[in-house]
């Protein structure tokens, strides 16, 4: 992405040892679109400096003229290139992000250059060392058939992380070995890796057999840094959890509507969710009715849906009535226990309140004789479905609401301008 411009580029090593620098130095490059890009200045030099093992990438004078975006890669790369770190903008070289792929890059145009100082610098990590002690206090607890989630206290020497480590109970472990990366799922002797390279002081080892007790074995470990991953292997902590045996699936959690809620319509489905299971759940029993008794009961008189796939039901519904329904998932072991009775209370139906805002005011005076008129502030249960609406010179026609000052019908509006020529002056 450079080419040169009758440029140079030179090597020297600066300073005395054991500080020296190496500086590769690139002068009056051009960068490379079909050719060099007129008008373009760019020095920059890498410094490979002894002792620190720091890279430095330095910039000097950066002139562009072009308006046009092209690309700079500014980074390392290792062995393969899978192995990278560098840098990507697109907006300024002030401020840069890492970038997510080998690939990534830096725009530049006559706007966006680096300026003359700029420096990135890359820092090798430090020697890996043995941590130092173990973590402590782990508890494994089974929480279905095929699952048991840990925790622990983390180790006081804060290493950068935690192998964990599962075994068949009574299983001979192996001790991991420094310089090898485990990976979840993966092999240590006849065990499996549960965690690996994380700081985490909880795991879920999950696909376990039911009503089957495993050991785990946790060992400190360092790996961010050269020469790593570094593993304690004396003393690991140890615990062992087991397994439940195969249940009945939970109950289910959230509710629509609400327990106890209140104006629900009559045309509201019911609906849950939450329930869980191993095996899964495979379907559900829905008891409805007005009689709290017979639900709490599963009386088969109440009994509106068996086994059903869906997640909802569509019940019959009156107004000004209060129901009560429960939902029991099933799995092939059978249905849940204990499942909560919820209940709601459907709208008692009710005339709309009248209109409380107008425009224009009542009595008001002066109005323009192209005045259109509104109201609002009704409500009602159920909705308002539309609004008559009464005009005349003639109170006492308003007032009675006589059809023959009718001038809107149940219509859902809340506007209303006179007709042709509009008002008419000094009129009330």
């Amino acid at each position: 992405d450079l080419i040169s411009n009758l440029s140079t580029i030179v090597s020297s090593t600066e300073g005395t040892a054991p500080n020296r620098a190496f500086v590769i130095q690139w002068n009056n490059v051009r960068r490379y679109s079909s050719g060099g890009v007129a008008g373009d200045d760019i020095s920059f030099q890498i410094r490979l400096n002894e002792t620190t093992n720091t890279i430095d990438f330095v910039y000097g004078n950066c002139t562009i003229t072009s308006t046009a975006a092209l690309t700079f890669q500014v980074g390392l790369r290792g062995a393969a290139n899978t192995d990278y770190n560098n840098r990507t903008a697109t907006t300024t070289w002030a401020t840069t992000a890492s970038g997510a792929s080998n690939s990534a890059s830096m725009t530049t145009n006559s706007t966006i250059t680096p300026a003359s100082g700029q420096t990135y610098t890359w820092t090798a990590p430090l020697p890996c060392v043995t941590p130092a002690d173990q973590p402590t206090a782990l508890t494994a607890t089974g929480t279905n058939s095929a699952q048991i989630n840990g925790t622990f206290t983390a180790a006081a020497s804060t290493p950068n992380g935690y192998l964990v480590v599962r075994y068949p109970s009574g299983g001979v472990p192996s001790n991991p070995v420094n310089g090898t990366t485990y990976t979840v799922g993966g092999a240590l002797g006849t065990g499996t890796i549960v965690q690996a390279n994380s700081n985490s002081t909880t795991f879920s080892a999950t696909g376990l057999a039911a009503t089957t007790t495993y050991d785990f074995y946790i060992y400190s470990e360092n790996y961010s840094c050269t020469g790593g991953p570094l593993y304690l292997s004396t003393s690991p902590l140890t615990g062992s959890g087991t397994t439940t045996g195969p249940l009945p699936p939970s109950c289910a959690t959230t509710f629509t509507p609400l327990n106890a809620a209140t104006n629900i319509l009559t045309t509201q489905v019911l609906s849950w969710s939450g329930a869980t299971g191993v095996p899964a759940v495979t379907g559900y029993t829905v008891y409805f009715g007005t009689s709290s008794a017979l639900v709490t009961s599963e009386d088969a008189s109440v009994r509106v849906s068996t086994n059903q796939a869906g997640t909802s039901f569509t019940p019959t519904l009156t107004t000004s009535t209060t129901y009560y329904w429960k939902v029991v998932p099933i799995n092939s072991l059978g249905p849940s226990t204990g499942c909560t009775v919820n209940s709601f209370t459907t709208f008692t139906p009710a005339v709309p309140s009248c209109a409380t805002t107008f425009t224009p005011v009542a009595s008001a005076v002066a109005v323009p004789i192209t005045q259109v008129l509104s109201w609002s502030g009704a409500t009602g249960s159920p909705a308002i479905s539309g609004y008559n609406v009464f005009f005349s010179t003639n109170s006492a026609l308003v007032t009675s609401e006589d059809p023959s000052v009718r001038v809107i019908t149940n219509a859902l509006v809340t506007t209303y301008t006179p007709p042709f020529p509009g008002l008419v002056y000094g009129t009330t």
